[in-house]
């Protein structure tokens, strides 16, 4: 079960939740939104240079480094 669909099932009017008060209500809806949060956040996180993102960049950026160093003459 997503996210998502968790969210839209605690919010479905359809089925009535026995005993439940708004505040309960919405102390889930708060804890889903932070869990949400905190999964966005770690995704987008920086992975560091061993991810295969962090090695791309690297090896672009020494490439580049090195053709400058071509263009000035120092190596051949």
């Amino acid at each position: 079960m997503t996210s998502y669909s968790m969210y839209r099932h605690l919010m479905s009017n359809t089925h009535a939740i026995e005993g439940a008060t708004v505040s309960s209500l919405t102390a889930q809806t708060e804890q889903q939104h932070r869990i949400e949060h905190t999964a966005v956040a770690a995704s987008l996180g920086w992975s560091g240079w061993g991810s295969p993102v962090g090695l791309g960049i690297l090896l672009t950026a020494v490439g580049f480094f090195v053709l400058c160093l071509h263009w000035a003459g120092v190596i051949h």
